[in-house]
């Protein structure tokens, strides 16, 4: 019998940037900081993180 090897997705855990809480980066793009309630997204145009509904990254100003 073979055994199926799962693809395991990579975790990252960093601090959220706008409560300091631990929170998991399982996605490229997004990640949900559970003491705060929002969701984190990744800025296509300089890569810093910014809440999720905002018009405009907070690091560089390119819209999102």
């Amino acid at each position: 019998m073979e055994e199926k090897e799962k693809e395991e997705e990579e975790v990252i855990v960093c601090k959220c940037p706008y409560c300091e809480g631990e929170i998991e980066i399982s996605s490229e793009f997004s990640a949900l900081c559970k003491p705060c309630s929002i969701v984190i997204i990744t800025c296509e145009s300089c890569g810093g993180p910014a809440r999720e509904g905002l018009e405009k990254c907070p690091q560089c100003g390119e819209p999102l």
